[in-house]
């Protein structure tokens, strides 16, 4: 990927927002960017490192938004004191699994607008980059490897995911970068 160093040298207060699967780079586009680029890394919620003890994957997923809007909350908070801030994933990772895993529209567009409103206070234009990875059956097979992410190794259901990421930018309103 090229990056346009003289614009990020430039830029103060910049949100990039990396979307996409799993193993697709985002945590190593958001480390080169801190490395390199000065920007304050944000990342991507765990609720496995958060010691949940809820087996309900909508209960989950809920969590996972609204752990997202706080990141993003916090993001909008740094980024107006001028520092470039990189955030892995989004609420919109959480709208676009809901609607592929589940097959129906956990959130609301209540959801939505909460996202839109905190946009709205902090009056930034945040860059999401959307991560396409390039070879969805071998993300299948390294997910089939993995005990906890099994279930989600099938290719229609990544497919959908990957469509919805896609389809959730439209509520975004934003800069958009698909990889």
């Amino acid at each position: 990927m090229k990056i346009n160093k003289e614009l990020l040298k430039k830029s103060k207060g910049r949100i990039i927002i990396l979307e996409g699967l799993w193993s697709v780079g985002k945590t190593t586009f958001c480390l080169y960017l801190q490395k390199h680029h000065n920007f304050h890394f944000v990342q991507e919620p765990n609720h496995i490192k958060a010691k949940l003890k809820i087996k309900d994957r909508k209960v989950i997923t809920n969590w996972y938004f609204k752990e997202h809007l706080k990141n993003l909350k916090k993001a909008f908070e740094l980024a107006s004191e001028n520092k470039n801030i990189a955030i892995e994933r989004s609420p919109i990772s959480s709208l676009a699994f809901a609607k592929a895993f589940f097959d129906d529209n956990l959130f609301s567009n209540k959801s939505v607008n909460e996202v839109e409103s905190l946009s709205r206070e902090y009056k930034n234009q945040p860059y999401l980059v959307i991560l396409k990875h390039s070879n969805l059956p071998s993300l299948v097979k390294l997910l089939a490897k993995n005990k906890r992410m099994i279930i989600y190794s099938d290719l229609d259901f990544l497919k959908k995911f990957q469509r919805y990421f896609c389809f959730s930018v439209i509520y975004w309103k934003r800069r958009v970068v698909l990889i």
